[in-house]
């Protein structure tokens, strides 16, 4: 998804947000996908 201009988050079937790379690089972008999974409540591994 880091590689794409905009990403689309849903929750529970509609639209959470969406996020747009502008004018950041591909790793802060990865790092707000990350972010926003996070408060939609992804999941967590214990590694």
């Amino acid at each position: 998804a880091s590689y794409a201009n905009r990403v689309v988050m849903l929750k529970d079937g509609q639209i959470f947000t969406e996020l747009y790379q502008g004018d950041d690089d591909k790793h802060t972008f990865f790092k707000e996908i990350i972010r926003v999974q996070s408060v939609l409540g992804g999941v967590n591994y214990d590694l």
